[in-house]
């Protein structure tokens, strides 16, 4: 009986010691790569078009409770589903890619 306790425990220590960044560290990181190309104007040329995706992504964080307390943040609540820690780590991938291939293609207005 008090085997199986140990071994829980055992799993909950081993997924604390993973060395990937949590949801809310990548979160965190989206969320600064936002912010720092919202001060990059020569981007995107309409700079309600930046406002308008960190508003969605900020309401998406808050409303799965990304940045939550320990006990019932995303992180807490896929601790037990990989899969699914994985799918959202990919499409915050996407997100960072996306917001860094920006520095690299940025819009050109013409002034035709």
């Amino acid at each position: 009986m008090e085997r199986a306790g140990d071994e829980s425990m055992e799993e909950d220590v081993f997924l604390q010691d993973d060395l990937s960044p949590t949801i809310a560290e990548h979160a965190i990181q989206c969320q600064s790569l936002f912010h720092k190309h919202m001060a990059m104007p020569e981007i995107v040329p309409d700079p309600t078009i930046m406002d308008d995706q960190l508003a969605r992504f900020s309401l998406w964080a808050s409303n799965m409770d990304v940045y939550g307390p320990l006990n019932v943040s995303l992180d807490y609540r896929l601790r037990f589903s990989p899969t699914a820690a994985d799918i959202i780590h990919q499409l915050l991938d996407i997100i960072c890619d996306t917001l860094l291939s920006c520095e690299y293609f940025p819009y050109h207005v013409r002034m035709d």
